[in-house]
């Protein structure tokens, strides 16, 4: 009997001992397979951390060759002609094999400059609107008087050259004091009949004041090369004999900067001053 209950007991042991080893060798097993996980999210994880960064630079990259590949592309535009000083313009700039856009004041056609309008289309430049009258009190009393003006200015350039233009620039810009209170309105209206305005973003101030060959230069270097795209403003009235005189450095100075030229119907994105 008690030699039964011996044997009793030592089974019962052993299948203890048994139990644990088991129980021992799969916690070992599950310690090791987590482990192993653990390691391997680890892992995924600092591959998915590498990606993202790896994407964020990869955005970056796209970015900057983005921006270098927008092309560096000077605009020449002249407001207030045509007149005699136009010729001279337009002589300098089939020299150089460069294209313009001009801004035409209707009352300046007569005549003796319609032959000008006609040769600024056949050398590849382009003719835009800029006004009839250039009185400021009187085309922008109203957005009626304003769209009155720049019909008869349509009228004029389109009797002329046969073409009727599409493009145009505010006397004064677009955000210019005498038509703040009509502003939205005369753009909705012109963007509405398919017209596109063009502001700048470099100055000549070939009108201001009294200008010099220096002046006009000066205040041209300074501010062109902030821009891959500068739309440069400068006129051809009768007494813009300087700025025709200086257009040759001008032009040799965009060049050898890098810069092509090309009319503003061409530019992408129309450059235009911010609008509250």
């Amino acid at each position: 009997m008690s030699k039964n209950i011996f044997i009793a007991v030592f089974c019962i042991v052993a299948l203890i001992l048994c139990y644990k080893v088991e129980q021992s060798v799969y916690q070992t097993k599950t310690y090791s397979y987590y482990k192993s996980l653990t390691a391997d999210m680890q892992d995924s994880l600092l591959v998915q951390d590498t990606d993202a960064k790896q994407s964020m630079q990869d955005n970056v990259l796209e970015e900057n060759e983005k921006e270098a590949e927008i092309k560096k592309v000077a605009y020449l535009t002249f407001d207030d002609g045509p007149s005699k000083i136009t010729k001279d313009v337009l002589k300098v700039l089939k020299d150089e094999d460069v294209r313009a856009t001009f801004f035409i004041i209707g009352s300046q056609i007569t005549e003796d400059t319609e032959p000008v309008l006609k040769e600024m289309i056949d050398n590849g430049n382009v003719i835009g609107v800029h006004t009839y009258s250039h009185v400021g009190k009187s085309i922008y009393k109203s957005p009626d008087a304003y769209f009155e003006d720049f019909t008869k200015a349509c009228d004029k350039i389109k009797e002329v050259t046969g073409m009727e233009p599409k493009i145009l620039r505010f006397p004064w810009g677009s955000t210019n004091s005498f038509m703040s209170n009509y502003s939205e309105k005369i753009i909705s209206e012109l963007e509405l009949e398919g017209f596109t305005y063009y502001d700048w973003n470099v100055s000549a101030e070939d009108s201001v004041g009294k200008p010099t060959e220096y002046s006009i230069l000066h205040n041209i270097e300074k501010d062109y090369k902030k821009y891959k795209q500068p739309v440069i403003l400068m006129h051809d009235s009768a007494i813009n004999k300087l700025t025709a005189k200086v257009l040759p450095k001008i032009i040799k100075e965009l060049k050898e900067e890098g810069y092509s030229f090309d009319t503003l119907d061409h530019m992408e994105t129309p450059y235009q001053f911010a609008r509250d």
